[in-house]
């Protein structure tokens, strides 16, 4: 006997048909769940059927390709035991895959960059400050070259 899982999309297929569609198709799952033939009268049942079929066979594939997986790794010994002599690896394994750093390491690296980037924001900020005032200095120097040079620039205008 199979099981049959009615999938979700059916349903919004059943949405577009009649009840008596539905119960046709329905009837025909389940002589299908029993080996039987599955024969549709009505031709939009029967190409129903063959996508839907096509999805069922599909999913048994699936399901018989994991089951052979299982038992070849079932062959094989399965999953280790685990052991109460070595609290640190419960997953019973022999070896224990080495942590590359330690998490307190990690999250002092993390701060180490925040502070960098926090530098460089601040740094940059203060580049930003030193850049403006040597520009007021600089305007201010103009300014100060201009009126030096005034005598000349009123000369230059008469």
């Amino acid at each position: 006997m199979k099981t049959v899982i009615i999938l979700e999309s059916l349903f919004d297929t059943f949405e577009d048909l009649t009840k008596e569609q539905v119960g046709e198709f329905v009837l025909q799952l389940n002589r299908w769940r029993k080996g039987e033939d599955v024969k549709f009268d009505d031709p939009l049942l029967q190409g129903l059927w063959f996508g839907v079929k096509f999805q069922y066979e599909e999913m048994r594939l699936k399901y018989e390709s994991k089951c052979e997986t299982n038992k070849e790794n079932g062959k094989k010994g399965g999953r280790p035991k685990k052991t109460e002599e070595n609290p640190k690896n419960p997953n019973g394994l022999s070896i224990t895959q080495p942590n590359p750093k330690n998490l307190k390491e990690k999250e002092k690296e993390k701060e180490k960059e925040k502070e960098k980037e926090n530098m460089s924001l601040s740094m940059s900020q203060e580049l930003k400050w030193q850049w403006e005032e040597k520009q007021e200095k600089k305007e201010l120097t103009d300014m100060n070259v201009l009126l030096d040079n005034s005598h000349l620039l009123n000369e230059y205008i008469k």
